[in-house]
């Protein structure tokens, strides 16, 4: 026995020189750059710190192995559960587990000295035992309460645009999210053997043929794949065409309007979560249908991998729901005979929904399927319009590319406090639209303080997550369902109302949402506009020359910047699809020249005059911009802000100024259409250190100067010759800023302050 002992303390010892030698070697070829005291310390500490950590390890495994075995079972049990039911952060992971495995072990040991041995413990014994009792005890229901407490209310972070002096004036017209004068009816139609919802089975008012979706159903398969067909009683070669139906009384002929759900239970259906949209815009003479995908959403079924890639076939499913509603159209004892305007459609997708429909905009002028051309498409339908709401993207790339969209309106709505798409990801579907000359359409978006992600569905509601995992956020501090759903109308009314029926009247509260806000509850809005007919004055997506811009033989400076670079826009989730200009400025310690950026272009390339309107994306960037020619201190004190700090913290503002080709200048302020907003941080957890999305991403907000505006205080300004345009940092001493799409664009209404 004494020998075997010696014989593993040998080994043992083999293996310590063994692991040193492997440290010291490699680290020894180290010595001539940072020197042999250097290498000789980081050695050493490395090896201290290894060793201690092994027989830290080794004490907790042996010190593990003495407990009792079922409570030991009864530890390591809770870690799965845990990771798998409350997972967040590890922190707030750790904190779940060890809240419940310490208050439930003092509560169960201090259980059971309650017996008929009770009587015999000495007063410390049972003093003992009742304080474990009370601490176990309070750590559960503190535990409970906590997590269901819905969270608190917290004030609206304070609005830039609604601080400034010169605000537009409201529409005078008809609030686009209201009622209409068209009495709603409702109808159904699907496969008539739908094995769960009667008014697609036997109830349904129409009677649709199955679709073979099993080109783009490759997962649909194994055990998961038999679950779903088990428990939906069709595969992926037989996909039904459902969906409740809403339209006006009258003979028509009505914009039709499909609107598809995203990523839910599919046993808790989606697609009656969009009623409210289908009243209002059938009382306003649309047709609109909420298609149900539910059987391609989450199911108990999916077992061990389950319905994934499946974007692709919500959006052609789309596309094969038009091609029936042609037929009907043509279909004389159909109820829609002759009612549907098939040269007016819209498209709207809420989550992946929100990613299918860009893709069914796709597929519609594609003439095969782009990832296998033996699927034929002849769709060519007129989708004049795309609606994403709060939309994911890239979950399905056509030929390994994220879906282009050309020439088509689109619109997309997001919240800030969306637990489930926490990253604005419609930016991106924003940015990759192109239009061709000659198209009038525009891209709008909107992010909202406040709102989450399930409110545009009433069926989702509040919890964008499953409980207990919805339980670590603070709903309290979402904006109610109410004006979610108000914004919604109003925004899906106005857009579809400018872009399916003409009323250029309603363009303006795309551009910028004061337009409309005596329509909309109060919050933060941050509105994102491109309009088909604008010149690029400088998009930084031409090259990686900073000193270059879009016109040609133009060309662009600085003067004493702090920061002036060009790079990609991140979003939290990966990045915009689109470059954009980063400025940073700080005069606090320095009397130098008043920092600026210059663009400049020859007499002659800009196509501008009186009626134009100069328009750019902006966004306050959340970054520290020291002095020019500072070099960065590690050791210096942390500058970063703390909340009461940034409520302090003025606006960003900053000198506009055009000059002509005479040398004439115009400037004016920043704020003549509204000082720059703060970056909206969100704190969406309970506790700060659960939450597992990013506290902010930088989300741009279009800025729009009409022309017009500054003629009668210019009349020797010489507006159709234009050479150059300058950013002057001379309001505040400090700033940093993101700059992106600069242009130029004529407009068919006007602009009122």
């Amino acid at each position: 026995m004494m020998i075997k002992s010696k014989t593993l303390k040998a080994a043992a010892v083999a293996v310590f020189i063994g692991f040193v030698l492997a440290v010291a070697i490699p680290g020894l070829t180290d010595i001539k750059t940072i020197g042999w005291l250097t290498t000789l310390i980081l050695i050493l500490s490395l090896l201290i710190i290894s060793v201690a950590g092994a027989f830290l390890a080794v004490a907790l495994i042996k010190g593990l192995a003495k407990l009792n075995f079922w409570l030991f079972a009864a530890f390591v049990s809770g870690v799965p559960a845990v990771m798998m039911f409350y997972n967040t952060k590890l922190l707030g992971t750790l904190l779940v587990y060890f809240t419940i495995v310490l208050s439930c072990t003092l509560v169960g040991g201090a259980l059971v000295q309650f017996g008929k041995r009770w009587s015999g413990h000495k007063k410390f014994h049972k003093a003992l035992t009742i304080v474990c009792l009370g601490i176990g005890v309070t750590g559960i229901a503190g535990g409970l309460t906590w997590m269901l407490y819905p969270g608190k209310t917290v004030d609206i972070p304070l609005s830039a645009a609604n601080s400034a002096q010169n605000m537009p004036l409201v529409l005078d017209l008809g609030h686009p999210g209201e009622p209409g004068a068209f009495q709603v009816e409702y109808l159904t139609y699907g496969s008539g053997e739908d094995k769960h919802r009667e008014i697609f089975g036997e109830e349904a008012d129409l009677i649709t043929k199955t679709v073979d979706g099993s080109t783009f159903l490759d997962s649909w398969k194994g055990f998961s794949g038999k679950m779903r067909t088990c428990y939906f009683g069709f595969d992926q070669k037989a996909l039904p065409l459902n969906a409740q139906v809403w339209y006006p009384r009258g003979e028509g002929p009505c914009p039709l309007v499909l609107i598809v759900h995203g990523n839910h239970s599919a046993q808790d259906y989606s697609d009656p979560g969009y009623e409210y949209l289908g009243r209002l815009l059938a009382s306003k003479g649309y047709i609109l249908a909420s298609v149900d995908e539910n059987f391609l959403n989450g199911s108990y079924g999916n077992i061990p991998k389950g319905l994934r890639n499946e974007n692709n076939v919500r959006g052609w499913l789309l596309l094969k729901h038009l091609e029936m509603w042609r037929d009907w159209n043509c279909m004389e004892d159909s109820p829609f005979f002759g009612k549907v305007d098939m040269d007016r459609i819209a498209l709207i997708g809420h989550s992946r929904g929100g990613e299918a429909v860009a893709h069914a905009a796709l597929f519609n002028r594609l003439p095969y399927y782009p990832d296998n051309a033996n699927e034929v498409f002849d769709f060519n339908f007129n989708i004049r319009s795309v609606i994403a709401i709060a939309p994911c993207d890239g979950q399905y790339q056509p030929g390994r590319m994220r879906t282009p969209l050309t020439d088509i309106n689109y619109l997309v709505l997001q919240g800030s406090h969306d637990a489930d798409v926490s990253s604005y990801q419609g930016m991106s579907q924003f940015n990759r639209l192109v239009f061709s000359e000659g198209f009038d359409g525009f891209a709008a978006g909107l992010y909202i303080w406040g709102a989450n992600h399930g409110q545009f569905n009433s069926s989702w509601g509040r919890t964008d997550f499953p409980s207990p995992r919805i339980n670590f956020y603070n709903l309290g501090q979402l904006i109610s369902q109410e004006d979610q759903q108000i914004i919604s109308k109003t925004y899906i009314g106005a857009f579809l109302d400018a872009t399916l029926l003409d009323k250029q009247k309603l363009r303006p509260m795309f551009t910028d949402y004061r337009y409309a806000r005596n329509w909309l509850p109060e919050t933060v809005y941050l509105s994102q506009y491109r309009q088909s007919s604008t010149l690029p004055l400088c998009t930084f997506s031409e090259d990686l020359d900073l000193t270059t811009a879009s016109l040609p033989e133009s060309s662009a400076c600085a003067e004493d910047l702090s920061i002036w670079r060009e790079q990609a826009l991140q979003l939290s989730w990966g990045d915009s699809d689109t470059r954009a200009l980063f400025l940073g400025w700080n005069t606090t310690q320095s009397d130098t020249l008043v920092p600026a950026y210059h663009i400049t272009w020859p007499d002659g390339a800009l196509r501008a005059d009186v009626q134009s309107v100069l328009t750019f994306s902006l966004a306050e960037l959340d970054e520290k911009p020291e002095p020019p020619g500072a070099e960065d201190d590690e050791d210096a004190e942390d500058t970063e802000d703390t909340e009461d700090a940034k409520t302090e913290k003025p606006f960003i503002d900053f000198t506009i100024r055009l000059t002509d080709h005479n040398g004439s200048v115009l400037e004016f302020p920043l704020s003549d259409f509204a000082p720059l907003q703060h970056p909206l941080n969100r704190k969406m957890t309970k506790l700060g250190f659960m939450q597992p999305q990013a506290e902010s991403e930088t989300i741009l907000q279009t800025y729009s100067f009409p022309l017009q505006r500054y003629a009668g205080d210019h009349p020797d300004f010489d507006f159709e010759h234009i050479a150059g345009l300058s950013f002057i940092f001379d309001v505040i001493p400090e700033g940093a800023i993101v700059v992106n799409q600069i242009g130029v664009h004529r407009t068919m209404y006007v602009m009122q302050y």
